[in-house]
């Protein structure tokens, strides 16, 4: 019987600004991180109840084409559209910041 995703794997331009943003959102959804080399290359897992996404870095620099085949694209889900303009990133500042509760 299928019950539920198991992971996502996303390839990343670049690793350590990805990190920064997902170790914050993941955080912030209750997943806890976990760092495993595979193959050579440094992978952030991040485990809960539900499902587990990993970020990679990417071995090409090509750019993304959303609609060749692959990932299009990760939606993460609010209660309403107020909620998408109160959660935002600052890779300058590197900080991720959502102002639900």
């Amino acid at each position: 019987m299928l019950k539920r995703i198991d992971h996502i794997y996303l390839s990343v331009s670049d690793f350590s600004q990805s990190e920064t943003f997902y170790d914050l959102v993941m955080r912030e959804l209750g997943q806890y991180k976990g760092d495993k080399v595979i193959a050579e290359e440094p992978h952030a897992h991040y485990f809960g109840p539900q499902f587990q996404l990993t970020i990679r870095p990417a071995r090409s620099a090509q750019k993304h084409d959303p609609y060749a085949p692959g990932l299009h694209h990760l939606c993460f889900q609010v209660e309403t559209m107020t909620d998408v303009d109160l959660c935002f990133f600052d890779p300058a500042g590197k900080t991720f910041k959502c102002l639900l509760s």
